[in-house]
């Protein structure tokens, strides 16, 4: 069985490729507007965080309180611990865009 993630942006794709994988403003330059990405965190302090808990079954993302927060599916998630994820879902760094999280098992 292998996992496939990645989020979706204006028909990009930016895989998620580690476990856990940590998301900062690094990873979104070249994919959207740079106005939108300076209110995103550096990735040294990640403004978000995607892994995969195996125990579980399940993928989750974490915002450990980044400078402008995370929404998913439109819900501040910062300093609430991890969240869980299903296939398309919306993770919102910022506020700023709009990341629909798309995920497989692949046999």
């Amino acid at each position: 069985m292998k996992l496939l993630a990645m989020l979706s942006y204006d028909n990009r794709m930016i895989p998620v490729t580690e476990n856990p994988q940590p998301f900062g403003r690094e990873d979104f330059e070249g994919v959207a507007p740079p106005e939108v990405v300076k209110t995103i965190s550096r990735k040294a302090k990640p403004h978000f965080t995607i892994f995969y808990d195996y125990s579980k079954g399940s993928f989750f993302v974490e915002d450990r309180n980044s400078t402008n927060g995370t929404l998913l599916n439109g819900v501040q998630i910062r300093g609430r611990g991890p969240q869980p994820l299903k296939d398309g879902d919306v993770i919102s760094p910022a506020g700023a865009i709009d990341l629909k999280f798309v995920h497989r098992v692949v046999s």
